[in-house]
């Protein structure tokens, strides 16, 4: 009895660690949201798509193909690749929600239009952009089912050098703020993690900074997210409305 008691609770927790990747975990699955943006009338739509989901040397990485769908018939919609990875169930999920690699095509395909539209464009030219351009680092967030309320997140750092201009962005002050069941478009999600966080971006634009709090639900990925000034209003709030 004894020990069909320690299997049985054994098994309760290997059936809880299970669900606790926060991460949309099947190929094939499709989620989609809406943002709300603070001056824009209109709601901005775009949807995640699972592309793959594959395992290496014990890390298993879901990628992800996030599309921001333009109302504009004549415009393409962007896409960029992000991706989730964790090793064991209950080990942490790293949000990777940018790479190197695909800041650089982001900003190259921008560069791209731009020239397309003053009607600048050359093969040759494009080439020179692109053999200028270096990037490093990652703009990741980890989410650690074992944190606390209060434990710290490590920042992250992404960095574009274009010839005599740099383009950086940050992840910094992140912290998880507790565990809560978040309702929805798409439904309530019990147990979703719930972090805050410091956005900000440099470049010789300007400089932007935001106060994030998200909150990634187990199996799933981002629910919720909403994006504050300094001062606590909210410039952006973005859900989950479907997954299918």
């Amino acid at each position: 009895m004894k020990l069909k008691g320690i299997m049985a609770a054994a098994a309760l927790v290997c059936a809880f660690a299970a669900s606790a990747q926060y991460a949309p975990t099947k190929e094939g699955m499709v989620l989609d949201y809406k943002s709300t943006v603070k001056d824009v009338e209109k709601p901005v739509e775009s949807t995640d798509s699972v592309k793959s989901v594959t395992t290496a040397d014990g890390v298993t990485t879901v990628s992800i193909k996030s599309c921001l769908h333009s109302d504009n018939p004549l415009a393409d919609d962007m896409v960029i690749y992000t991706s989730y990875k964790y090793t064991t169930p209950d080990a942490p999920t790293t949000v990777v929600m940018m790479s190197a690699e695909e800041f650089k095509k982001f900003i190259l395909n921008i560069t791209k239009m731009a020239l397309e539209e003053a009607g600048q464009y050359s093969e040759s030219l494009f080439k020179e952009a692109t053999d200028a351009m270096k990037a490093k680092g990652e703009l990741s967030l980890e989410l650690n089912p074992k944190g606390a309320v209060g434990d710290k997140i490590a920042n992250s750092r992404l960095r574009l050098d274009m010839g005599m201009q740099a383009a950086t962005m940050f992840v910094s002050n992140g912290a998880i703020a507790g565990y809560e069941d978040v309702t929805v478009s798409a439904g309530t999600f019990a147990n979703c993690i719930k972090v805050t966080y410091e956005s900000r971006e440099n470049s010789a634009q300007g400089n932007q900074k935001h106060y994030v709090t998200a909150w990634y639900a187990p199996e799933t990925g981002l629910v919720k997210e909403v994006k504050t000034d300094k001062k606590g209003n909210v410039l952006e709030e973005q859900e989950l409305v479907s997954i299918k």
